[in-house]
């Protein structure tokens, strides 16, 4: 006889979230160079933390990163993008004299957003890099 499962109860997708941010803090662990040390659910996901020289007034260098899992496609105004971007500006606005460098980072696809020649996350990171 099948057992019926409860609506709802599919943890398939959470776990693969926590697996993949897992995998992407081991690579960013393994990656660390001298002064640079890892918090995790700190700022965000995961925080890259260097002290160096500079000309801010914290002299700590901060990458905040957060980390999706996502079979979808994200434009500039997908929920979880906009989400981000809130949160990155609360960061800035928390801590003004500090060093940020902030990425989302997804395994979802690039989706171009309605009437544009192209996708706005592509041209964001043109016009960032």
């Amino acid at each position: 006889m099948e057992h019926k499962l409860q609506p709802g109860r599919d943890a398939h997708a959470a776990i693969a979230g926590f697996v993949y941010q897992v995998t992407v803090t081991i690579q960013r662990w393994l990656t660390l160079g001298p002064g640079e040390h890892l918090e995790l659910e700190a700022g965000e996901d995961i925080d890259i933390v260097r002290q160096e020289i500079a000309n801010d007034t914290s002299g700590i260098a901060r990458d905040v990163e957060q980390v999706h899992k996502s079979a979808g496609a994200l434009t500039l105004r997908s929920k979880k993008v906009r989400q981000a971007v809130v949160s990155f500006c609360g960061h800035r606005s928390l801590n003004p004299n500090s060093k940020f460098r902030f990425r989302f980072v997804t395994t979802a696809k690039v989706a171009r957003e309605i009437g544009a020649s192209q996708p706005g996350i592509a041209l964001w990171e043109a016009i960032r890099t």
